[in-house]
């Protein structure tokens, strides 16, 4: 009987391997598990092991396991969407205590199911993010005048090739549509962290350098392919959805 062996990639996975063919079979449709899935077992040593009867038998609890996990991720998901899309990205609840703890208990349940637990290094991290709650006043922009409070869509797009991040929203005073973005450079902080350094603001058609102790971080507590959660150096919590 073939056991389990380490392999020589600690990080990735191959198609070589009977364990590949095997899960993808499993979740063809649903490839964000089955590159979870795969990782965990390259993590563990178990990539390359054999298909006997024994094997198959652990697999396939595997599969099973993380078929019922992603059911009930997917289930949590959609119940904090429903919550938190009538919320005006956050701004209602900003002032009712209730609501933001009916928001942080419906957010820790999904941080214990996080699928990723590496998320600074998973290709998922990459891309445009689109915010849908934040409790930070900053970022809704609230003590702003009305005219210069950031109106529709806000974003931040993840550019893990050149550890960059740009953050835009935007604008309409006098009913004038202007952009304003921020730039910053991230470095990486394992498993779940990135400090970001902020290089550029702009206002309008205005932009500048940021001061040298502009920075700050963020910790991503639950990542897959379409939402991501992350909290930052001031305790404020982020839910985004990918583009």
């Amino acid at each position: 009987m073939v056991g389990f062996h380490k392999t020589s990639s600690s990080s990735g996975y191959y198609p070589k391997y009977p364990v590949y063919s095997f899960v993808s079979a499993q979740f063809d449709n649903k490839p964000w598990v089955k590159r979870s899935l795969l990782s965990k077992f390259s993590r563990h040593g178990l990539i390359s092991i054999g298909t006997s009867p024994h094997n198959t038998r652990r697999l396939t609890k595997a599969c099973l396991k993380a078929t019922a996990v992603s059911s009930q991720i997917t289930i949590a998901q959609q119940d904090l969407l429903d919550y938190v899309l009538p919320l005006d990205l956050g701004r209602k609840a900003l002032n009712n205590s209730a609501m933001k703890a009916v928001v942080n208990e419906k957010l820790a349940l999904l941080e214990l199911m996080n699928p990723i637990p590496v998320p600074v290094d998973s290709p998922e991290l990459d891309g445009r993010w689109r915010l849908l709650y934040t409790d930070s006043e900053l970022v809704l922009g609230v003590s702003r005048p009305r005219w210069f409070q950031p109106v529709g869509a806000l974003y931040q797009t993840i550019f893990l090739d050149t550890l960059e991040a740009e953050n835009a929203e935007t604008i309409k005073p006098f009913g004038i549509s202007l952009e304003n973005k921020v730039w910053a450079t991230l470095t990486k902080s394992p498993p779940k962290k990135v400090f970001l350094q902020f290089r550029r603001f702009q206002f309008g058609p205005i932009r500048f350098s940021a001061p040298t102790n502009a920075r700050g971080f963020l910790e991503t507590t639950f990542l897959d392919h379409r939402m991501r959660i992350s909290r930052d150096h001031r305790k404020h919590v982020f839910v985004l959805v990918k583009e």
